[in-house]
């Protein structure tokens, strides 16, 4: 995936709305993907668009620290 140039692309909201697990973030960055966060906004699966609510989802669950969950959100 690294090679293919794929980004990663976590929805924490789904795992939080679902009560699922949480993606490994950490083990994806350490085998250097790069990764995306996104709010997947539907009433079906993630009925939050606030994107502060995902990096602090993505830091406190997915074991992400500040400056990843920062860049990961970036337009």
């Amino acid at each position: 995936m690294r090679e293919a140039g794929v980004v990663a692309t976590l929805l924490p909201g789904c795992s939080y709305t679902l009560r699922t697990p949480y993606p490994s973030a950490r083990r994806l960055l350490d085998r250097g993907l790069h990764v995306a966060l996104a709010t997947d906004f539907n009433p079906g699966t993630s009925y939050c668009e606030n994107m502060q609510t995902m990096i602090s989802l993505a830091m406190s669950t997915m074991d992400m620290t500040l400056e990843e969950a920062l860049n990961s959100s970036d337009d």
